[in-house]
């Protein structure tokens, strides 16, 4: 068995495809590692790097107005400017956050997330 990371041409040979996100990374920014038999692919995963928006918070006594939640979301594509153009990764704890995520196009993932440690 062999460890290899695929060429951006050979992910449409996965079995599982690439994720719908892996037509929208740019081929610097992602890769894909398979494990291969005999040269089959009997294993793969994709690795890519993003930009994340985390901690998204309004205080209660704000939440509601849409002048808040637009200047901070307005600074944050911002900021995220720096890094992509693209799209960006968001994480949200609560229905305003999803609410605010879903109006500004963001689409709902479904998947569970975790944090994994690289040591």
């Amino acid at each position: 068995m062999e460890v290899r990371t695929l060429s951006p041409s050979e992910w449409v040979n996965l079995e599982t495809g690439f994720p719908p996100l892996g037509t929208t990374l740019r081929p610097e920014d992602s890769q894909v590692v398979v494990v291969e038999d005999n040269g089959k692919i009997i294993a793969s995963v994709g690795t890519f790097r993003v930009t994340h928006f985390e901690s998204l918070w309004i205080d209660p006594e704000y939440r509601g107005n849409a002048g808040v939640a637009r200047r901070l979301m307005k600074g944050a594509i911002g900021a995220a400017k720096k890094w992509t153009d693209q799209w960006v990764w968001g994480c949200s704890g609560t229905d305003h956050m999803n609410d605010i995520l879903t109006r500004m196009g963001g689409v709902k993932m479904p998947v569970d997330t975790f944090v994994v440690p690289l040591e």
